[in-house]
């Protein structure tokens, strides 16, 4: 269950980031929809916060990352993290790397 792994990592950092706002945007590729709609639950009822998701594929992603969309939390491949992480896309530093790492996030840097 990778992928779990990779939501659960998620989730920790939206705990960890102590949010103030009600709704948290996320932009996320769909190779992790299945645990992440298992877990996403679990999280916006044990913080009170609704997460609102955008599924893309990386090539989408991208595309909406180079457009200046901003999001709380983008959940892409870590070639493409570390890519907008150079391009001061995200905010250096919030990248977390989960144990088998098949996937990358971090927090969207806001210009």
């Amino acid at each position: 269950m990778k992928v779990g792994v990779i939501v659960t990592a998620a989730a920790s950092l939206l705990l960890s980031q102590a949010l103030s706002a009600a709704e948290v945007k996320v932009l996320a590729s769909g190779a992790i929809k299945e645990a992440y709609l298992e877990l996403i639950p679990q999280f916006e009822k044990s913080s009170e916060h609704k997460v609102v998701t955008t599924w893309a594929c990386t090539v989408d992603i991208k595309k909406r990352m180079a457009a200046g969309e901003v999001y709380d939390l983008v959940i892409v491949a870590s070639p493409e993290l570390d890519a907008f992480i150079q391009e001061r896309k995200m905010v250096p530093g919030s990248r977390v790397a989960p144990r088998h790492q098949v996937t990358g996030q971090g927090t969207a840097a806001i210009v």
